[in-house]
């Protein structure tokens, strides 16, 4: 290590200036979020209980959580919408548990 600190400011091309630090797994930059303070409490109440080592890492993973669901339903919509097989009445669908199967469409709704 060189003795310098690991954060830079970098523009948001808003204008504004944001911090960033680098980790591993990338750059990180640092955001201010506006969250209810019974959220706060239940953050700091889980950190205390040793679930996490900080809010910033707890928030970190929620959000993580949060962005891994909605691209599995994006996924899994954007399959089910590529698997419609053109003029023969079929779909092609993943299943829970990772299988595909192909129906025949009797009718539209």
């Amino acid at each position: 290590m060189n003795g310098l600190s690991n954060n830079i400011a970098v523009s948001s091309g808003r204008g504004e200036e944001a911090m960033t630090k680098r980790t591993p797994h990338g750059e990180m930059i640092i955001i201010t979020i506006n969250l209810p303070e019974t959220y706060i409490d239940y953050i700091r109440e889980l950190n205390d209980w040793g679930n996490t080592p900080s809010r910033s890492e707890y928030i970190r993973k929620a959000v993580a959580n949060q962005i891994e669901e909605d691209l599995k339903t994006k996924r899994y919509m954007e399959s089910v919408i590529k698997a419609k097989h053109g003029d023969n009445n079929l779909i092609t669908l993943p299943n829970e548990d990772g299988n595909i199967t192909t129906y025949r469409i009797l009718r539209e709704a």
